[in-house]
């Protein structure tokens, strides 16, 4: 038994400092977001010297910066935010979707962060603010799903437990 919880603490650590490479990536953006402070969200998430960097030209980082705090200002003061969805090939590729609380309407934030090697990389970040649009498709595919029986059936064994309020 002592060595199980040896063992189950080293493995906690281990994903623990696993994760802190996405966390040093992610957090300084989110952070930015919800402050505020927008004049350089695509700076921050490309900074000079990061291995993504040498991919994109000064004006085209210029460029990013500029659209990234259009769009954010846009949609007024933040009023925080959360993680809304996780998917990931564990220790290779992660994509999070953050749900932000705007003045104008909710926006997702959403990373894609790479391991090739030893290192976590961001793969890309996009803000979309559609999360209208995605949900109204989740509703189609909810009502076209009510032709199915499987779904039928789950629908009556619902009611029958909500009958009882």
């Amino acid at each position: 038994m002592k060595y199980l919880s040896i063992l189950f603490l080293m493995l906690v650590s281990i994903s623990s400092y696993a994760d802190s490479g996405q966390d040093e990536i992610t957090q300084p953006i989110l952070k930015a977001i919800d402050t505020g402070k927008t004049d350089r969200v695509f700076s921050l998430a490309y900074p000079k010297g990061s291995p993504q960097r040498k991919y994109f030209s000064d004006s085209d980082v210029a460029e990013y910066d500029a659209k990234f705090r259009s769009l954010l200002e846009s949609m007024g003061k933040s009023h925080g935010y959360f993680e809304y969805t996780k998917s990931d090939i564990p220790g290779i590729y992660e994509m999070v979707h953050y749900v932000f609380k705007f003045d104008r309407q909710p926006a997702l934030v959403v990373f894609q962060l790479y391991k090739p090697e030893n290192e976590w990389h961001l793969h890309s970040l996009a803000i979309d603010p559609e999360l209208d649009d995605h949900m109204e498709s989740s509703s189609k595919y909810r009502i076209g799903a009510l032709g199915h029986e499987d779904v039928r059936l789950e629908i009556q064994a619902n009611k029958g437990s909500n009958n009882d309020k």
